[in-house]
């Protein structure tokens, strides 16, 4: 276990990524405030606090931000980007106006800096630049795709009868292992740029069919020799969403479809 003297203060600690991260942070000893409009009925764990605030709005941060060492901003909006941003700016400011400004760590997205037709990665690298203008000290931290979110795009996919298999690949990263390894960067006070991967490379094919073997579903499926033009769709197809080099050796698709499957 960890002794923290200074709080954590993390934004999305009820989202899929905060839930897993405040939990990690809280079983190494630190004591988090997760900030929220609207805070749980049930009383929080020993550690942890909720207070109060609108990050959009930019309400009541200065409390929740006081004797505050580190912020790790892990709120986002895919159907808001620039709701997000602006979110971003407010929370820096913030910080910025603090007695004692914190360190940030934002949590961004592999390859969005390659992405930006697609508005949320666009809102995402603009995050990142506020961030490392802001005269703070700061981590950029970089994960490829939930493969909860990869289970999401190939729901959609296979949903009719015919499938169509487009090109592209994917290195999808299990949750529990971002938020045990950004828990880990916070704890040690990481700066700079951090970068994390799943396990393994894999095609869409592979993605798709092994997501349909594991729900005993037949499909027609028909290969595509193009990507469809969506922005993100284009970004699989050209590879950019992947990072082999930082690779992780956590919990593979395998794995993630056994256990969705229980």
């Amino acid at each position: 276990m960890t002794s923290i003297q200074a709080p954590f203060l993390v934004t999305g600690g009820t989202g899929q990524l905060g839930r897993p991260l405040v939990a990690e942070l809280l079983w190494q000893g630190a004591e988090v405030r997760v900030l929220t409009r609207r805070p749980p009925a049930a009383a929080p764990p020993a550690g942890l606090t909720y207070v109060v605030g609108d990050l959009v709005a930019g309400a009541d941060l200065a409390g929740a931000l006081r004797g505050v060492g580190t912020v790790i901003h892990a709120a986002h909006d895919p159907s808001n980007p620039v709701q997000d941003v602006t979110a971003t700016r407010n929370l820096l400011q913030a910080c910025r106006d603090s007695a004692t400004p914190p360190a940030v760590l934002y949590v961004s997205i592999v390859g969005a800096a390659q992405a930006t037709a697609f508005s949320y990665y666009a809102g995402k690298v603009r995050g990142e630049a506020l961030v490392q203008s802001s005269g703070l000290p700061h981590l950029i931290f970089r994960a490829t795709q939930f493969q909860e979110f990869v289970a999401e795009i190939l729901t959609g996919l296979t949903r009719w009868p015919l499938v169509l298999l487009l090109p592209g690949q994917l290195q999808p990263v299990a949750v529990a292992d971002v938020a045990a390894v950004l828990a880990d960067h916070a704890l040690r006070g990481a700066r700079g740029e951090a970068v994390l991967a799943g396990p393994e490379v894999l095609t869409l094919h592979a993605l798709t069919r092994t997501w349909l073997a594991a729900r005993n579903q037949r499909k027609l499926l028909l290969p595509l020799p193009f990507m469809p033009p969506h922005p993100f769709l284009q970004a699989v197809g050209r590879g950019v969403l992947t990072a082999p080099q930082a690779a992780y050796r956590g919990r593979t698709w395998a794995d993630f479809l056994r256990e969705s499957n229980r």
